[in-house]
Formats: structure tokens, sequence, C-alpha cells
């Protein structure tokens, strides 16, 4: 095709339209070189200086916002906001849709933030409906879009901090919304991640979705021509979606979990995760065949999965089974029945593979290697000792956690369960663990690969204070210094708080507890929370109890739920305890519900 070169709008258009059929092409047939050329224009080249102008007045906002000590999205550059709207227009004319969504996917994550910072920043006796519903529309936006990475940090952030009711809106239009290739991976994203916010009804409608795009999945691709492994996700939303619905989909989950078995066309360890979403009841329609495909099923993970499902709705030849293979060293197996009575073989066989593992560790971090992810061998180890001390290493187990090389990753698991079981423990391991570095905070090393080097410290310290070694007071030293600093060392510092206050009744760490439970991050407000939940089962002032129950009522949901999974047994107060059930069983999250109801 000619185009005369003066035509800007001819130009433009025919940008939009190489872009298109570049997008909507399968990938061995799309012509990139050809696309490029096209598509540069005079119209692409003012939208991208545009955008560029835009960006750097927010930027600039953003620095003199941090400079006066205000919040990065208090404030927003309305002309920078209007420039951002004036290439999505242009943009629209011309017909290129990535072009047009790029920008006002820029402009609602500016949105995003700003409405959040704003509702944050009204008190509570503040009506902040009209504050929620922006935040809502923005988010939406991000789906709409199709800026999955966006979407993924904001519905994290809000979900789990607040206020997740905001979410509500777009989980509702997203059902609403048609199959397509440019949002099919937002929407799906969205359920993966905010799923259990969904009302019954409209869970079991986006479940039911979700099974019919996995029955058929090369007409889904056909129609939708994703740019992501449609089984995959699809999985994901669909295990976080039947937290909040019905028992029918959880049987009509696990009818087609078996014919998918039976098919031997799909990732085993999607199913194995798809399977510990299920409820124990879905598979008491079809127990024989469930147990002969978990038996039958040649991965490990998977068939302790499935046979886990069966032994937590009591039946006892799955558990027959899963204590065999525990006895024969099945790591899966023993993850789904821990509480398991292992023969003496047994234990001698783990705590022998264990020792290896942690050896070649050591070994690996002389030679400056490190693997992370996967099994805790040294907590493992850790926990062979205390199960069976008859083949009990504690002297791998030292040189693991007193190495300088070994990654902290490697040592933090073992010193944490050490610190949590420490009454248990041999009378010479305590006296070698309290002559050791692994209870002095400043000289424990390791090789900081992933967490922060305060996490190393803290486990330390937590470990010093079980034997000791260390007293309140002297923690309270670090714990003070920690809470001035930054996120991780005022989860240190909330972490060692709780730890100390379960084993001292001192009135100030009770009161740091209480100030940490209105702390900026949510993790932090989760863990102050739950502690002083634990403390509920001793006497406790109002200011506890007020604190707990307002952490309850927190806006997001991980603080609901860190004391809902923490409340069964310990509260004593039989009428703070019905104000919180009460509380916990209406919340809009599915999985705080479940955590909330016995």
């Amino acid at each position: 095709m000619i185009l005369d070169s003066d035509d800007i709008t001819a130009r433009a258009i025919a940008a939009a339209a190489a872009a298109f059929l570049f997008e909507s092409s399968h990938w061995d047939i799309r012509d990139l070189k050809e696309t490029l050329t096209t598509g540069d224009t005079a119209s692409s080249w003012w939208r991208s200086q545009s955008v560029a102008w835009a960006l750097t007045d927010h930027d600039r906002q953003v620095f003199l916002s941090w400079g006066a000590c205000e919040e990065p999205g208090a404030k927003l550059v309305d002309w920078s906001e209007e420039r951002l709207q004036g290439v999505w227009l242009q943009a629209c004319f011309s017909g290129s849709r990535r072009a047009a969504a790029h920008p006002m996917a820029q402009r609602a994550g500016h949105a995003v933030m700003h409405q959040e910072t704003r509702w944050r920043s009204l008190p509570p006796s503040v009506a902040r409906d009209g504050t929620v519903t922006a935040l809502g529309d923005a988010v939406d936006a991000l789906r709409r879009y199709g800026h999955t990475k966006e979407l993924a940090g904001a519905v994290r952030r809000l979900w789990a901090s607040g206020p997740a009711l905001c979410l509500a809106q777009p989980l509702e239009r997203s059902l609403e919304a048609a199959w397509l290739h440019t949002t099919a991976g937002t929407k799906l994203l969205l359920w993966e991640l905010a799923g259990d916010l969904l009302s019954a009804e409209q869970a079991d409608a986006a479940a039911t979705e979700c099974l019919h795009i996995l029955d058929d999945l090369p007409a889904f691709e056909q129609q939708v021509r994703p740019m992501f492994v449609s089984d995959h996700y699809t999985q994901l939303a669909l295990g976080r979606i039947l937290s909040a619905a019905g028992d029918a989909l959880h049987v009509e989950t696990a009818s087609y979990l078996l014919r998918t078995l039976e098919q031997g066309n799909s990732v085993v360890e999607d199913l194995a995760r798809l399977t510990h979403r299920l409820r124990p009841s879905a598979v008491a329609s079809v127990v024989p065949r469930w147990r002969s495909a978990a038996v039958g099923q040649p991965h490990s993970g998977l068939s302790a999965a499935m046979l886990g499902l069966l032994a937590g709705a009591g039946d006892q030849e799955a558990q027959d089974v899963l204590a065999h293979r525990a006895q024969n060293g099945d790591l899966d197996a023993l993850d789904e029945l821990p509480q398991v009575h292992l023969g003496d073989a047994a234990g001698a066989r783990l705590a022998a593979f264990f020792t290896e593992q942690c050896h070649a560790q050591i070994a690996d971090a002389r030679q400056n290697a490190w693997g992370l992810g996967g099994v805790d061998h040294g907590r493992w180890l850790v926990w062979c000792g205390l199960t069976f001390p008859a083949h009990a290493n504690w002297s791998s187990v030292l040189e693991l956690i007193n190495h300088p090389s070994v990654a902290n990753e490697h040592k933090l698991g073992a010193m944490d369960l050490l610190a949590r079981r420490a009454d248990e423990l041999p009378p010479a391991m305590v006296e070698q663990l309290r002559q050791s570095a692994a209870v002095q905070p400043d000289q424990l090393t390791g090789v900081a690969a992933i967490e922060a080097p305060e996490r190393l410290q803290e486990a330390a310290i937590s470990l010093g204070l079980s034997l000791g070694v260390l007293d309140t007071r002297a923690v309270l030293a670090r714990i003070s210094r920690w809470l001035r600093g930054g996120t991780a060392q005022r989860l240190s510092a909330a972490r060692l708080s709780a730890l100390a206050h379960r084993r001292s009744d001192d009135l100030l760490l009770q009161g740091m507890l209480l100030t940490l439970t209105s702390d900026p991050h949510y993790r932090i407000r989760a863990i102050a929370a739950a502690a002083l939940t634990r403390s509920l089962t001793r006497p406790t002032n109002l200011a506890c109890e007020e604190a707990v129950l307002a952490a309850a009522n927190d806006a997001g949901c991980h603080t609901p739920l860190a004391i809902a999974s923490t409340l069964p047994g310990t509260c004593t107060h039989e009428d703070l305890r019905q104000q919180l059930h009460d509380v916990l069983t209406h919340h809009p999250s599915a999985r705080v519900r479940a955590a909330a109801t016995p």
C-alpha cells in the first residue's frame, strides 16, 4: 500500500492497522519489521513526547511531595493528567488501541495512588464512600486497559492493607465483561488475587466460567488468542474463587480434576495447587475413584495432596497410605500428615537424608553457590532431632547455623524452630547453643540473598531469648532501635515484641504492640494484632481488647485473617470473643470467614 507521506492522518491509521494485525496474528506469521516501520509516524512521535512531558511533571511533583514529607501520591499535577488524556484521545482518533491504553493505564495508576492516599488521610468518622468508589474505578481501568503488573500491584496492596471493599466494583464489572484478547489476562488476574471477595452467587458464576474454559481450552484460545498459558492462569483464578464458591462448584472442580488426570494433559503442580483449594466434602461422592487416582498418580506431590484431602475427611485408608509413604521418607506425604507417628527406622532415614542435604548446602556455600527455594533442610533436620532424639545430629545443625558463608535463608527455618521449641532441646544442645554465635546477633553472620540482614539478627535474638541468654530488657533496646527504621526493621521489631510478650507481661512490650497495631504496613499490624490476640488467654486491660477489636475491623484482609487464624483457643473473655466472632464471620473475604469458623 502506498501512502501520501504528507497525509499524517492516513499514516497514523495505517500504523494502527499494522499494530492490530501484528497483535492479533499468530506468532509464526508476524512481521515485526513491517510493524515497526509503519508505526514510525509523526503522530507516534507526538504521543511519545507528550507522555514524556506528562511523566516528567508527575515525577517532579512526587519528588516535591517527598521533600515536603508528604505522601508521594498526595497531590496530582492536573496538567500532567490532562496530557495523558490528550494522548489517549489522539490515539483513539487513529484507531490505535494499544497506544490509547498505555497513557490511560498510567493515569489510572496515578489515580490509584492518589485516591488510596486520600482515603488514608481521611478520619474514619468522615464518609469515604466517594474515595472508595473512585479507587475502584481506577483499579477497574487497569483491568480494562490490560496492564497486568500494575493491576497485580494495586490489588495485592488494596486486598491486604485496604480498603478491600473498593475491589468489589471491579470484580462485579469483570463478571459482566466479555473474554477479549486485550483483557482476558487481567480478568483472570483480578479473580486470582481477589476472588475471595466475591459474593457466593458471583463466585459460583466465576468458577463456572473458569471450568468452562478449562473444559474446552482450544475453543477459548481460538476466540481470545491469549498471550499467557491459559490453563495455568485459569486454574490459579479458580483456586482463589473456590474459597467463596458453594459446595456444588467444589464438586464440579473435583470432577474436572479427575477428568484431567485421566487425559494426562495438564501440569501436575497446577493440579496439586488446585487440589489444596478443595473442601473435603467435594470428593464425598467419588471417594473410591478419587482414592484410586491418587494412589496411581506417579507425581508424589499431587498424589499426597489428593490423599490428604481424603485424610482430612477422615478416610482411614488414605491416612494409612500417607503414613506408609511418610515412613519411607516421602516428604510430600509427611507434609500432609505432619503429626503421623513414624517408626524409628523412618526417623533414622530422614535424619540421615537431611544431614546429607545440610552438608551439601555447606559445601556449596564454601564454593559461593546457593540454591534457594524448595525444602528447608535445616528446619527438617531440627525437627528430626526433636522427634527422634536417638538420631539427632545437632553438630550438623550448629555447623549450618554458624557457618558464615551459608545463606541466611538456609539458617532461619532451623533457628526459628529451635527458638519455638527450646524447652524440648537436650541440655547438651542448649549449652552448645548458648556458647555459640547463634545467640549473638552482632556476631552471627551469613549471606543475605533475599531476606534482609535484620532477619538473621532477629532470629539470633529470638533464640537467645528462648534459651535465657538474653532477657527482655536487653531485647527491648534492640526493638527500640528497629522501631525507628524501615519496614524490614519494624517487621523484625514486631516479631520480637510478639515473642517477648508471650514470655513476659511487661507493660512496655504491650504498649509497643498496641502502637504497632496502627502501623502503616499491614504485615506489621497483623503481627502485633495476632500477638495481642494470643495474650487474651490471660488477664488484659481494656486498651488491649479494644485494639484487637479495632484490628479485626481493619479495612484490609491481612490483619483480620491473622486474628481469625489466631483466635481459636486463645480468647477467654466470652463477650469479646463473641464480638470478634461476629466481625470476622461477616467479613467480606471468604478466606477470613473460613478461618474464623471452627
